[in-house]
């Protein structure tokens, strides 16, 4: 079975709100064995949404809308479907008790306008809502000799997954294969470098092996697909070694962890305290580590516009001659097992001669020393901050195995 998305709404198109629920259905859909090979944005027009849904139904066999389902006269999924398929929408004696039924419940008078939430066609049936007012339509049709199904759900996620899961897939016959995935979280080595040492594997449909640059590093995903979950991690099985071999000292995690999370865990497992003064990402590496818990291990956070000002809080610090040198004065101050500098971003050029920006990070742990400098492209906003707070903690995982 092939799927698609298709999402509806100007404020889509504007920017105005991130589509997040094609994502959310196509990694769903995933997980079930059903391909989804297309997703499509489109605008609040009647032509334009009629078009999208003709070159769906043309090239897979499943379609789920999302949005379009409101009362207004830019609410057009309902009329898009229904001029599809040639059919006259009327309004279901039933939905309409159930639609007046739940305005009721809340003390309003129901608008008239609300009415065509009630609608039907004869090829759709209605999907309950419990969370909205607006019921969404399993519509089953054929185009030639081919089945073909639109499942029409309202665009708040809270309304569309649970839509989804309890009235939509029950009705679905979705095909037996399983699909299986580990992903390899990886740090210090770049995405290019890293599809290299895996091409052999990089062009194999199944096992299949790609790569994805994400803010906390490189994530490689090695996926399969079988008839049941044992024979597709089965298929996986060399994909995984492989990948493993080649990656090898560069994995930091897998699947949903996280990065903070596994360097807080281990600091505590360990017994150690980190303390961390920071100027370039300006408490962004502070705000990942608080994100996930209030661990006691974060024992001294410092955030600084400029790092000249430490000698405010810290006096008798000797002027360092580097970041490394002063995360080992201000371990001996704070007596912390860990500490971590991170600089301010400079201007500089790279080996061929362009701007970059650069900034260098310093790390003491138990009496070893190491001073990391990051070269980036250059760039304004916050991507700096990021790549800066993600490297600083990949070095800080790195150091409780030993420099």
């Amino acid at each position: 079975m092939i799927a698609e998305c298709l999402s509806v709404g100007t404020e889509l198109l504007l920017g105005e709100i991130v589509d997040t629920n094609s994502a959310w259905l196509a990694a769903d859909l995933a997980k079930r064995g059903v391909d989804v090979y297309w997703s499509q944005r489109v605008g609040d027009n009647l032509k334009r949404i009629v078009q999208a849904l003709q070159e769906a139904t043309n090239r897979s066999d499943l379609i789920i809308m999302c949005g379009g389902l409101g009362p207004t006269e830019d609410d057009m999924s309902r009329e898009a479907i229904a001029t599809l398929l040639h059919e006259k929408p009327y309004v279901d004696a039933q939905l309409e008790v159930e639609l007046r039924d739940k305005f009721a419940r809340f003390s309003r008078v129901m608008p008239e306008s609300n009415l065509k939430q009630a609608w039907l066609i004869p090829s759709a049936e209605a999907l309950t809502n419990p969370n909205g007012t607006a019921p969404g339509w399993f519509v089953r049709f054929k185009q030639g000799e081919k089945q073909k199904i639109i499942i029409a759900l309202p665009g708040p996620p809270r309304e569309l997954m649970p839509m989804w899961l309890n009235e939509s897939l029950p009705k679905l016959e979705l095909p037996q294969s399983v699909f299986y995935s580990t992903i390899f979280k990886t740090y210090s080595l770049g995405e290019s470098h890293i599809a290299e040492l895996l091409k052999d594997w990089t062009n194999s449909a199944n096992p299949s092996v790609a790569t994805y640059a994400k803010r906390d590093g490189v994530h490689v995903r090695v996926a399969s697909k079988a008839d049941s979950l044992e024979a597709a991690k089965r298929l996986a099985s060399p994909a995984l070694s492989a990948t493993e071999t080649a990656l090898q000292g560069t994995i930091w995690g897998k699947n949903e962890e996280e990065l903070a999370e596994l360097l807080l865990t281990r600091l505590e497992h360990q017994q150690k305290r980190l303390s961390i003064v920071d100027v370039g990402s300006e408490g962004f590496i502070t705000s990942l580590l608080h994100e996930r818990r209030n661990s006691p291990v974060l024992d001294f956070s410092l955030t600084l516009h400029d790092l000249t000002k430490l000698n405010r809080y810290f006096p008798h610090l000797e002027p360092a001659s580097s970041l490394d040198t002063l995360a080992q004065q201000l371990a001996e101050t704070l007596n912390s097992e860990l500490v971590v500098v991170l600089g301010d971003f400079h201007d500089a050029l790279s080996e061929s001669g362009k701007s970059i920006q650069e900034a260098q990070v310093g790390f003491y742990h138990q009496g070893k020393l190491k001073l990391k400098s990051l070269r980036l492209p250059f760039r304004q906003g916050d991507w700096l901050k990021e790549r800066l707070a993600f490297m600083a903690l990949s070095e800080l995982w790195r150091s409780l195995e030993g420099f």
